[in-house]
């Protein structure tokens, strides 16, 4: 009998887990000085690493492959912290690109949050690839496309 109690519970909690994977995620206002800019494509807030997603900057870090990645990965950092500045944000954490069991683990985007960062209702994604400090880079909801690094040595 109690092994049918704790099934059942089990069970509950599958299905509350499940049930808030498909809920629509919410975005959540953000203050300015809550956000602490890591490169073009990642913040640290509320404690979180968060990998902005919908677009692609240069990684940090010595896999530069010629200076014009890390001139432009700079640049992206520099005006990723100008969007940040100026406030009036929202913060939209959303499942990463990675199988149901890897997800929220270190296997999963190496344990961090993945989210949509909006400055006055716009992505700032969108912001940094009209200035061409970023280019478009659309996951699936498992994986995300091969990067093309080389093409920012072009």
């Amino acid at each position: 009998m109690m092994v049918v109690g704790i099934l059942r519970f089990l069970a509950v909690i599958a299905f509350v887990l499940i049930d808030a994977a498909t809920l629509p995620a919410k975005a959540e206002p953000v203050a300015a000085s809550d956000v602490d800019v890591i490169d073009g494509g990642t913040i640290r807030t509320r404690g979180k690493t968060v990998t902005l997603l919908g677009y692609d900057t240069p990684r940090r870090g010595p896999r530069a492959l010629c200076r014009t990645e890390t001139t432009v990965r700079a640049m992206a950092t520099v005006k990723l912290r100008e969007l940040v500045a100026v406030g009036n944000l929202s913060l939209t954490i959303v499942p990463c690109p990675c199988g149901q069991l890897s997800r929220g683990t270190i296997f999963c985007n190496r344990g961090r949050a993945c989210g949509v960062l909006r400055r006055g209702g716009e992505n700032v994604g969108d912001m940094l690839i009209r200035e061409k400090l970023a280019r478009e880079f659309i996951c699936g909801e498992t994986r995300c496309p091969p990067r093309k690094i080389a093409r920012w040595c072009e």
